[in-house]
């Protein structure tokens, strides 16, 4: 998970000054997205000055592939933290970001392995989608799990045939795998 990594605590613009101090981030010659990636990040940076989102990125000078830690904060999964990995491909914006959920969870829309089925990620991705929209679309997914459009079609049945059932191993999945910090 996030552990072990440093946590994106200074404002990002900070925190690629001092990357770019220490010869970090180099503009990769392969990648012709860099400035509108680095642009992303400062938006995502406002959403970190918020409480909502806490970014980590395991590679040092590493801006392709990052960690981040989402709040919830509406739903059965209202205040717990979830992590995502994200990893920025060479065709970037036009092709989407590769993004998977961490933490195990119950939910109707993501396997326990991390499989994400959010629209704006498959059939309606665009690259104008930034990756700070990102961050309350997957709010809105862990407000409002959609169990028409299952890949866990266990607790998608669950969800719809015993939602009381379903609430109560939502909340022991929460319990035991979400972050505590």
């Amino acid at each position: 998970m996030l552990d072990g990594n440093v946590i994106l605590k200074n404002p990002f613009h900070q925190l690629v000054k001092e990357m770019a101090s220490r010869g970090r981030p180099r503009r990769d010659p392969k990648f012709p997205a860099h400035t509108r990636l680095l642009k992303d990040f400062e938006d995502l940076d406002e959403i970190c000055q918020t409480g909502d989102l806490e970014l980590t990125f395991p590679q040092e000078g590493n801006l392709r592939h990052f960690n981040m830690r989402i709040t919830m904060r509406t739903g059965i999964y209202q205040n717990y933290k979830f992590d995502f990995d994200v990893s920025i491909p060479d065709d970037w914006p036009t092709e989407r970001p590769n993004i998977t959920l961490l933490t195990r969870t119950w939910h109707p829309n993501l396997t326990e392995d991390g499989k994400i089925c959010l629209n704006i990620l498959r059939k309606n991705y665009a690259p104008t989608i930034t990756l700070a929209s990102l961050v309350p679309s997957l709010q809105y997914l862990f407000a409002s799990p959609n169990p028409s459009d299952p890949l866990n079609k266990d607790a998608a049945q669950q969800f719809q045939q015993n939602y009381n059932g379903f609430k109560v191993k939502a909340e022991e999945y929460c319990q035991k795998y979400c972050p505590k910090s």
